[in-house]
């Protein structure tokens, strides 16, 4: 189970904000699957459409036009059965202004019966927390209510090092907009579990 949430357009919100730089600096890239069958040729996403074009089979190109806010879809491809082929879409964010967050949706299905989306939804986000004395890596995994913590360190050349020593806790949350807070918290947690 995800993270649920109502639309693809608050879904999109989600994967854009990122929570160390309090911004929408997370940039998004869409997938489509299953990847044995579809290729991405491109995505673009103007107001609370999402267009996403893919090549289904290496032949047929199929395009489907998702309006955010009600989350339903139009299809249209060169493949006569292109309104019937199981196809799946999912959301990748990773924060190029500080490097320290990222997100990835569940994958968004696609109902034909009402040409509408369903499975919205964040699967997994991490985000390290570095500008504290005491450093970690959380990843928060919601479909099984899990966070992953493992200490970071800076080596010699003040590279960020993840001892990769993973404690897994159950989720609780965390407001990284105070992060000596979240970093006392996460380091209480630490030493009574």
């Amino acid at each position: 189970m995800s993270k649920p949430l109502e639309t693809v357009q608050k879904l999109w919100s989600y994967c854009l904000y990122c929570p160390i730089c309090d911004d929408t600096s997370r940039e998004i890239v869409v997938s489509a699957g299953p990847e044995d069958f579809f290729k991405l040729v491109f995505f673009k996403k103007e107001d609370h459409i999402l267009n996403i074009q893919c090549v289904y089979k290496k032949k047929f190109v199929v395009t489907y036009n998702v309006d955010c806010l009600n989350n339903t879809f139009k299809v249209c491809g060169n493949d006569p059965n292109s309104d019937k082929i199981y196809c799946y879409f999912n959301m990748q964010s990773v924060c190029r202004q500080c490097n320290a967050s990222h997100t990835t949706s569940s994958d968004l299905e696609l109902n034909w019966t009402n040409n509408s989306i369903y499975r919205i939804g964040v699967e997994r986000e991490g985000v390290y927390l570095l500008s504290t004395k005491d450093k970690y890596h959380i990843s928060m995994v919601y479909e099984n209510s899990t966070m992953l913590i493992s200490k970071c360190f800076k080596d010699e050349d003040g590279q960020i090092i993840d001892d990769n020593r993973i404690c897994i806790l159950p989720l609780v949350d965390l407001d990284f907009s105070e992060p000596r807070k979240t970093a006392h918290r996460i380091k209480t947690m630490l030493v009574f579990s």
